[in-house]
This record gives structure tokens, sequence and C-alpha cells, in this order.
């Protein structure tokens, strides 16, 4: 696809029949913004090889400690002093912790992919997910600690 600007006709054809009209304004001023800036309507986003390879093989392990933790009854997190291990019901909220950051990585890597102009999306959901993730990760130590 070139870089060309739209016209308004042209945008008005390319709506989604799931989105509000208001996020489509408020996409379209974006883009308008952006194409007034740098004369071009749309930039896609670029990740670096490795940042992609390191994300999809951290990806990789995550799913793979997170599976043997609970195959085994128990995940351990190691620590500077001593090791944290979560069982029973803590071990499942830090899996959900740890498929936040899984899905975290995961969408930078389909950001890099993804040539449309909705990075604002991507940045939303990967905010969502950091926030989500710190927090069941909070969750369960507060659960461990208790021994509930």
């Amino acid at each position: 696809m070139s870089n060309v600007r739209l016209s308004q006709e042209a945008r008005m054809h390319m709506r989604t029949p799931n989105r509000s009209s208001a996020e489509e304004e408020a996409d379209d001023l974006v883009a308008e913004a952006r194409g007034r800036a740098t004369g071009i309507a749309h930039y896609p986003n670029h990740i670096s090889g490795p940042l992609r390879r390191r994300y999809v093989l951290q990806s990789i392990a995550i799913t793979a400690y997170a599976a043997f933790g609970l195959y085994v009854g128990k995940i351990v997190l190691p620590a500077k002093l001593h090791a944290f291990v979560f069982k029973g019901v803590p071990a499942f909220v830090l899996v959900a912790a740890m498929l936040m950051a899984i899905l975290n990585m995961l969408s930078v890597v389909l950001d890099h992919h993804d040539k449309r102009d909705n990075e604002l999306n991507y940045e939303r959901f990967a905010e969502f997910t950091r926030m989500l993730g710190w927090l069941l990760l909070g969750l369960a130590t507060i659960l461990q600690v208790l021994q509930i």
C-alpha cells in the first residue's frame, strides 16, 4: 500500500461496522495530524528482529515454565534471598499473570507485522495486559502469604 493521504470520501468507505463513529473520527484525526506533520498518512511500527525473536522465545519459555509448574503442582519464582513457592490457587493466579506477560510480548510482535494504522489499539492492549499482569502477580503473592 502506498503512503498516500486518503481523502475524506475514501476514509468513509473504509469504515468498519463494529467501531463507533466517534472512535473512527478520533482515529481519522490522529492519522490526519500525523499526515500533516510528516507529509505521509501512516508509518507502521518497526520492531527489530532480535527483539521480536527474544519476545517469542521468552513467551515460549514462560509457557513451558507455567505448564511444568502446573504439572508439578508448584511454581517457584527465585529471588535474591530466597525463592517464592506458589501452590494451589496462588499458582493458578500466577499462571494468569504469566499469560498476561506472554500476551503483552506477543502483541509487540504482532504489531510489527500488522501494517494497518492501529498502533493505538496495540498500545492500549499492551498497557492493559501489563497492568493486569502486575495486579495478578500481587494477588498471587498475597494469597500465598495468607496461605489461601
